[in-house]
């Protein structure tokens, strides 16, 4: 119903009114057009249309148009901000990912629908674009057996890094406790400044209290009851701060269906169309701030300082015999470092550890490019926040060609912008080992494109290594050697 209306609202003639979703009327076919009587209406001159519209006062086609027109503008003026991560919930036929995504090639987007649903979906995708898009993650979900957050989660999503949520048409078909259990997600689960856009009905309209017109009602309800999908969720006037407040988020806008029309459509002209009768819901735009993250594990900007000194001192010489077996061919080699001589208190571990850590990782062995290699241990090393790890494969990093740039943009993770494609999901993949000890499908799938199965055991034995390698570094306080420099300035919430 709703995608009929955009597809028959985007072939208005006037660009300031037109609806902005090109791709609509695209994503339709003719087997779902004849099931919907609005979709009908594509058959017909707009102009005839747009008039029998106007006459029978039909706002539920003019809020679709406006609501879409300003989603769109909240979620550019987002993604200008830097989010990198969108989520669509209750996706559909929703096109976002596919006319921004283009202009917007650091952004992931997560489409969140019913499995049956999004199997449709794809499909009319794969039928208009060739293919899935990459920057497209598809997140099927039973919300009667499954968590939207651990869905997301195994989907990849950053709960660390904030998000832009639609939730468009979808709030009146839910019930009271499925609002309220999507909002304490968004409030508790997400990363402080992520956002959450959502239209809603008044509660008049759903209790008949309402004084819309008799026969917009009844062709309401007719609608309604034709698909099987009644209203049952409307928010009373002046009641959306409580609702949004109650779950700790900030409203940051509400508008109303007549500040639409006016805004977005014609001025001036909303009492003309709409009449006396109470308006028809409205967009409201709620946000995620730092107080409101009450119960969120502690992340890493937020960890507590590493030790100022050692807590555990290297050894000096005289060593021991076992000692000096282990550290002189360190000493031979040029890299008699603290991290070594601190091990050393240990030989027989050191040793067996070093072969593999600072063997065969470090060695011509390892089946990962020199590049890749240094851009993963970088990454776990500031996730961990391990500067000693830093400060040595920062060097090494520079003698692969690895610009300063570069390393401040490591800090920044994934989602920075300039990062190639295939580095980004190298840096995904870090992240998600870090966080959960596990790859998620989307971004396995992506690395499988260029890693062969040696490739991949290689990147998880090194982001394990070298988590291993900084708990050792920052549990025993092992400090810089001389000459060597720790995180970069401009790091991402660096020290």
């Amino acid at each position: 119903m709703v995608a009929c209306q955009r597809a028959v609202s985007g072939r208005d003639p006037n660009p300031d009114t037109r609806n902005p979703d090109y791709l609509a009327e695209k994503l339709l076919d003719a087997e779902l057009m004849a099931l919907v009587p609005a979709c009908a209406d594509l058959q017909r001159p707009f102009e005839e249309v747009f008039a029998e519209y106007l006459q029978r006062q039909a706002r539920g086609f003019f809020a679709v148009v406006a609501r879409t027109k300003h989603i769109d503008q909240s979620l550019q003026a987002s993604l200008a901000e830097g989010v990198r991560q969108v989520v669509i919930l209750g996706a559909g036929l929703d096109s976002r990912a596919y006319r921004m995504g283009p202009d917007h090639s650091g952004v992931r987007f997560f489409e969140v629908d019913l499995p049956a649903t999004q199997e449709d979906k794809k499909q009319r995708v794969v039928r208009l674009l060739g293919s899935l898009p990459r920057n497209v993650v598809y997140v099927p979900v039973d919300f009667e057996r499954q968590s939207l957050g651990t869905r997301l989660s195994e989907a990849g999503f950053r709960d660390d890094a904030p998000a832009f949520f639609v939730w468009e048409g979808v709030t009146m078909y839910l019930s009271a406790e499925a609002v309220d259990a999507t909002l304490n997600y968004i409030a508790r689960g997400t990363a402080p400044g992520s956002s959450i856009i959502f239209d809603y009905v008044p509660a008049g309209v759903i209790d008949g209290t309402s004084t819309e017109p008799p026969a917009v009602r009844a062709r309401r309800l007719e609608m309604l009851e034709r698909f099987g999908e009644p209203w049952l969720f409307g928010v009373p006037d002046g009641k959306i701060g409580g609702l949004v407040g109650k779950h700790g988020l900030e409203l940051v806008s509400n508008l109303r269906i007549r500040e639409l029309w006016d805004r977005y459509l014609r001025p001036g002209t909303a009492d003309a169309v709409l009449g006396d009768a109470d308006p028809e819901g409205g967009v409201a735009l709620a946000r995620v701030t730092a107080r409101q993250v009450t119960d969120r594990v502690v992340t890493a900007t937020a960890r507590p300082p590493r030790p100022a000194e050692a807590r555990v001192a290297p050894v000096d010489e005289p060593w021991t015999a076992e000692q000096r077996d282990y550290l002189e061919p360190h000493r031979r080699a040029g890299r008699l470092f603290n991290v070594f001589k601190t091990a050393a208190h240990h030989p027989e571990l050191a040793g067996s550890f070093d072969a593999f850590a600072f063997g065969y990782i470090n060695s011509e062995s390892l089946t990962l490019r020199l590049r890749d290699r240094e851009l993963v241990i970088l990454r776990i090393g500031w996730l961990c926040r391990a500067e000693y790890a830093w400060a040595k494969h920062s060097r090494i990093a520079r003698s692969v060609g690895i610009t300063e740039e570069e390393l401040v943009r490591i800090t920044r993770g994934p989602d920075a912008a300039e990062w190639r494609p295939f580095e980004a999901i190298l840096l995904r993949a870090v992240d998600e080992l870090h966080r959960d000890s596990f790859i998620t499908d989307a971004t396995w799938n992506a690395l499988v494109e260029r890693y062969d199965t040696r490739q991949l055991m290689d990147l998880v034995f090194t982001v394990g290594t070298y988590s291993t390698v900084s708990m050792f570094l920052n549990s025993f306080g092992v400090q810089l050697d001389e000459g060597f420099s720790g995180f970069p300035k401009g790091a991402a919430g660096a020290r």
